[in-house]
């Protein structure tokens, strides 16, 4: 439950081996390179924070490998959960999601001190 299969088609260019086969009743997105990057580049933020976890998803994906870590997959690239992500980007990126996350657990207790 909740795994993506090849992230790393949006990040970097990825070659898909083998196949892949649903066990439980699933959704599929198809996600358009073209398309995301145009998304992607219509906001200032979202292109900041875009492009610093890109550098750090592709610095991950060249770096796995045995004996530190398995090879990346299209299921699994080692170290790419989200505190070692976040973690690993500048501090004007980690600012920014930090203060996004501040204002996202404010907003509730404003809400209920309205009410």
């Amino acid at each position: 439950r909740g795994v993506w299969i090849s992230e790393s088609a949006l990040w970097c260019h990825w070659l898909h081996v083998g196949t892949a086969e649903a066990v439980t009743p699933c959704k599929v997105v198809r996600v358009l390179p073209e398309d995301f990057v145009e998304v992607v580049q219509s906001h200032n933020t979202v292109s900041f924070l875009a492009a610093e976890f890109a550098e750090q998803y592709y610095k991950r994906i060249t770096a796995a490998r045995p004996p530190f870590a398995d090879f990346p997959s299209d299921l699994v690239v080692p170290f790419t959960d989200f505190a070692d992500m976040v973690s690993s980007m500048s501090a004007a990126a980690a600012m920014h999601i930090g203060m996004q996350a501040l204002e996202h657990f404010r907003a509730p207790l404003t809400q209920t001190k309205a009410s």
